[in-house]
């Protein structure tokens, strides 16, 4: 799926990665993202790849987006997604537990294959209207867990719901702090600073 505009210039590319175990909803949250739509039924994903143009601090940057499947079989591929991307979303379901323990994994990896290349993360927390809403489905990941991994490791964690959106700006608030983080470790003339995603 192709969700490129037309190049209005020497744009600068920003290369994002969603990783996180299937069923999670990380093309759901692309999906907002890019379309501002929740998409119920979808194919399941191996690797699709997304554009848009954005401006970042005033200038033309490209969000490239890489969604990739979160079954195990896939797992062979992470290393080229890694090194293909500068920014990460790490995505796990509230109701499903093997879904944060994946995100550990992911992390790991990121570390492995990145060495000493700056990188930037961002861990999402998906489906929260299974909590709040009307199915009243019990949360499985433990909120104190999570906070713990993202403090041990200087990263943020948001918990939202792809499909009720209800904080209507939040999801592109994601990608677009993410993206501008990218931009600041690529682009910036201050380069310095710390290696990890830090949105204090």
């Amino acid at each position: 799926m192709d969700n490129s505009l037309e190049s209005i210039g020497n744009e600068k590319r920003l290369r994002i990665c969603v990783l996180g175990k299937t069923m999670v909803g990380k093309t759901c949250l692309i999906n907002r993202f890019l379309n501002g739509k929740y998409q119920v039924e979808h194919d399941r994903t191996i690797e699709e790849n997304y554009s848009k143009y954005l401006k970042i601090r005033k200038d033309d940057c490209m969000f490239e987006i890489t969604d990739t499947g979160g079954l195990d079989e896939y797992l062979s591929s992470l290393d080229i997604w890694i090194n293909n991307s500068d920014g990460f979303l790490l995505v796990y379901s509230i109701n499903d537990k093997d879904s944060f323990d994946g995100i550990k994994m992911r992390y790991e990896n990121i570390l492995k294959y990145k060495k000493s290349k700056k990188f930037r993360a961002l861990v999402v927390g998906n489906k929260t209207d299974l909590e709040n809403g009307e199915e009243k489905e019990e949360r499985k990941v433990n909120k104190e867990e999570v906070d713990k991994f993202c403090e041990e490791n200087n990263l943020k964690c948001i918990e939202v719901s792809a499909k009720n959106n209800d904080n209507k700006d939040e999801i592109n608030q994601i990608f677009m702090e993410l993206g501008e983080n990218v931009y600041d470790i690529k682009y910036s003339r201050r380069k310095g600073g710390r290696r990890f995603c830090c949105f204090c």
